[in-house]
């Protein structure tokens, strides 16, 4: 007894059939995609520049914000100084009016983690308008 559907067709022809598309699409996409061959592919240049002040930022233009830049190492350097992490907080409430907008500078190598916590320290200061930026190039 030879097996077949409702019309009376082989399965088997079925699924020859079907094996045959599949092959035929297989070989149309191989024909239609180009691939990327070893050194083909140009990463971008890098990071551009940081943009200058988005016009009716009045903070940006007047100079009035504060900008952070989280080091290599890990800690903060603002100013001439440079401070540990764990001590941001406590450092900008002491030193800063936390009316300030705060800029965050960080390293495209810094860990999400590390971002979080600088965040944290800036907005447990009571610092609320807060942006973070990738420095234009790591810090070291």
């Amino acid at each position: 007894m030879n097996a077949s559907n409702s019309n009376g067709i082989p399965t088997l022809l079925i699924l020859v059939g079907l094996l045959g598309l599949c092959l035929l699409a297989v070989l149309l996409y191989q024909q239609t995609v180009t691939p990327i061959r070893p050194g083909e592919f140009v990463a971008p240049a890098g990071p551009a520049p940081l943009a200058p002040p988005v016009p009716g930022d009045e903070d940006a233009e007047a100079g009035n914000t504060l900008v952070l830049e989280l080091m290599l190492d890990g800690t903060i350097r603002f100013g001439d100084r440079s401070i540990p992490l764990d001590q941001l907080g406590a450092e900008l409430a002491k030193t800063h009016d936390s009316t300030q907008a705060v800029r965050l500078l960080v390293p495209p190598t810094a860990e999400h983690g590390q971002v979080k916590a600088m965040m944290d320290q800036v907005s447990n200061a009571g610092f609320w308008k807060i942006e973070v930026d990738v420095a234009p190039f790591p810090s070291e």
